[in-house]
């Protein structure tokens, strides 16, 4: 099984014999995950005075240093490098003790420094009334949207059984690929809804202590600090190519143990429902003039709920596609289309969405038109991404019939349920402090929607062909070549997969399976793609669940499945052949593309390795393949 290395840096904190200051050491360390790693296993050390900002020898510990991009490397890295203040940490964290005791006992939230805001509840985590300073901080994983790190605090403890567990916390950093909006609002609204989970919903992820979503504050970058949870990954312990019939009862065994816990999570978020469909934020934090007027209690039975009656709001969606590729969107426009939006409307979200790519595609055409746009566009493939849209916004307030009685427990799929968009192993830790829980992390982009409308995790997305026996509905399979087969057990695999996390639905949520019912996926196909959009050619994908759904429009309208209202998806005999052309030109493309997957991306490890071994090769400011070499 591939496994990649994945480098930590520390920060290791020294008192100065002149002055009460910090020095901070930097070590990079490995631990395996998932490609073979060939970096050393000696944690590199430097040190650096907490109150010398200017450092250069602390420079290193900001770098992106998980990968390389075989285009543009700098400019991704530089939109990456989580550079803040080590001073300004430790004068949070002063505060934080110091804030405990004068905290507002009505309020969730307390503002400890320009904009930064501690979860008054969570305090006691820091200690009250006593502060002692960062004596480490290491740097533990560098994400997709965020960087990790992990920092220790000088152990000052006056017992034996207090030194016993060191007092460690996380801090988060995002990187610079959203803009600010966007990041000050996922801040905001991941806080809040950890919060709600910890808080009503008595599940097991990490404290919030403190957040700020501004760069404006004493770290100078927008950041979460958050309880330290010890333990490995669950992600450990997935191995989806295991071979094992379905329901052979040792692959199923393995399968399930990372299955069920996200499955068991799974139920206890979506057991609530709310009254509005949008995100969470702490009403502190929720501007009054974008909470809907009725939006005063949350979820029914939270007026009973003495302690947390207005700890939260329903505002604004941080679901990624509304904020991705919008640059172009004034935030007076996008703030139209983003929520909340009432229970009743449980498809407005759609036709939001829709609306929101068309003005961005509208507005970025003009721009180049005009010569005015920052950057080279393609106008033709705006035109038709345009023309795309068109088509779905036409059905997206109606593409699912509200009344139906042929979908099972409709009712239930449309209400307002929180929606965890990244739940993943990745995401999930053995917490060896709590007997082996899984402890969840990293909630960012979580929202209020009908769960009709979500998919399945990540980790077990597959759209491809189902196969659940290999020898009976595979012909000659068992006389093929091994790189036949493999291609056929991979389909089998992911079939497999994907199976029993539906197994589980049906276990725990029987009320919500009708979401993988396959009209409901291909009437939703459209959208689903929407939201997934990586790149401008990507509209092809959202045409192509249209050209899909255009096909089985008059059996789904007789079956009473689309709306009532809802007028048919049409393609002329023209625009088909123009699709399937440049749809099949576009996999073409992404098919010739290296590392098309990751978007150029190759873990840092596996480029060293193919850049020895001749098979990437500078080309100019930039990497490429040699595909002589790699064909040899």
């Amino acid at each position: 099984m591939l496994t990649r290395s994945t480098r930590t840096a520390t920060l290791s904190l020294k008192r100065s014999l002149l002055r009460s200051s910090i020095s901070v050491s930097v070590v990079s360390k490995l631990s395996i995950v998932r490609f073979q790693s060939t970096l050393p296993e000696t944690p590199k050390e430097v040190f650096t005075n907490i109150f010398e900002e200017n450092d250069p020898s602390r420079q290193q510990f900001f770098e992106y240093t998980w990968g390389t991009w075989l285009k543009d490397d700098k400019l991704e890295k530089a939109k990456r490098r989580t550079e803040f203040s080590i001073k300004g940490l430790n004068d949070t964290l002063m505060r934080l003790s110091a804030a405990a005791e004068f905290a507002k006992l009505d309020e969730p939230l307390t503002e400890i420094a320009a904009n930064t805001f501690a979860v008054r509840k969570n305090l006691d985590l820091i200690g009250e009334g006593k502060f002692d300073n960062v004596k480490q901080i290491v740097s533990i994983h560098e994400g997709k949207h965020h960087r990790v790190y992990k920092f220790q605090m000088e152990d000052t403890s006056e017992t034996a059984e207090e030194a016993k567990t060191p007092r460690e916390y996380i801090l988060r950093l995002p990187y610079k690929l959203d803009s600010s909006l966007y990041v000050g609002r996922k801040i905001q609204s991941e806080a809040a809804t950890i919060d709600f989970l910890q808080s009503k919903l008595g599940l097991n992820v990490p404290k919030v202590i403190a957040y700020s979503a501004s760069a404006d504050n004493q770290l100078g970058a927008p950041f979460m600090i958050l309880e330290y949870i010890p333990g490995s990954l669950l992600m450990k312990e997935w191995n989806p190519l295991i071979q094992g019939a379905i329901n052979e009862p040792e692959s199923k065994e393995k399968l399930m143990s990372v299955i069920g816990p996200i499955a068991d999570f799974n139920k206890q978020v979506t057991s609530l429902t709310f009254n509005h469909f949008g995100s969470l934020y702490f009403k502190q934090d929720c501007p009054i003039d974008i909470i809907s007027e009725e939006n005063q209690e949350i979820y029914e039975g939270e007026n009973e709920d003495i302690e947390l009656k207005g700890r939260w709001v329903i505002g604004p969606t941080v679901e990624k596609a509304f904020y991705k590729n919008k640059n172009a969107v004034k935030q007076s426009v996008l703030d139209q289309h983003v929520g909340p939006w009432p229970k009743e409307e449980p498809l407005k979200m759609i036709t939001d969405l829709v609306r929101l790519e068309l003005e961005s595609f509208k507005t970025r055409l003009a721009l180049a038109k005009a010569g005015s746009s920052p950057k080279l566009e393609n106008q033709g493939v705006l035109i038709d991404a345009i023309k795309t849209y068109e088509k779905l916004l036409k059905i997206s307030n109606d593409l699912f019939n509200l009344k139906s009685e042929t979908i099972p427990n409709l009712q239930a799929l449309i209400k307002p349920r929180l929606s965890i968009s990244d739940l993943d192993p990745m995401n999930a830790i053995v917490n060896s402090n709590k007997n082996n829980e899984v402890t969840f992390v990293d909630f960012e982009g979580s929202s209020i929607k009908p769960y009709l409308l979500t998919d399945y995790p990540t980790f077990l997305q597959y759209s491809g062909p189902k196969i659940f026996n290999l020898s009976e509905e595979i012909e000659g399979y068992d006389e093929m070549d091994e790189m036949d087969k493999q291609q056929y057990e991979f389909m089998f695999n992911r079939s497999r997969n994907q199976f029993y996390w539906e197994l589980s639905l049906n276990d725990r949520s029987k009320k919500l399976l009708g979401v993988i019912s396959p009209a409901v996926k291909l009437i939703k196909s459209p959208y689903s793609a929407a939201l997934d959009l990586s790149n401008d050619k990507d509209f092809l994908y959202v045409q192509n669940g249209l050209v899909e759904l255009s096909s089985m429009w008059e059996m789904y309208k007789e079956n009473q499945l689309i709306g009532e209202n809802a007028q048919p998806v049409e393609f002329t005999e023209d625009e088909l052949k123009l699709y399937e052309q440049s749809l099949q030109n576009y996999q073409v493309e992404i098919s010739a593309t290296p590392f098309v997957a990751t978007k150029g991306w190759v873990p840092q490890d596996m480029f060293g390795k193919l850049l020895e071994q001749g098979m990437i090769v500078k080309d100019g400011d930039d990497y490429k393949l040699d595909t002589e070499k790699v064909l040899e």
